[in-house]
């Protein structure tokens, strides 16, 4: 039993470090290239707006019907 969990630990283990390299190498390739996307972030702001209209409308009861 006690070699079964060790297996089993040093897999999750070794799991755990592989997926912290892949976040570090994704984040210094992000902090490489520092591409702004406009587009992402005006389609962000649109929905928001959006959203904060629909959240105003449903408090004041309104309906579209």
């Amino acid at each position: 039993m006690n070699t079964y969990l060790t297996i089993i630990t040093t897999v999750l283990v070794i799991t755990q470090i592989i997926r912290l390299i892949q976040n570090a190498m994704q984040l210094t390739h992000l902090a490489k290239t520092k591409i702004d996307n406009a587009e992402v972030v005006q389609a962000w702001k649109e929905l928001k707006s959006t959203m904060e209209n629909l959240a105003k409308r449903l408090e004041g009861g309104e309906n579209e019907d």
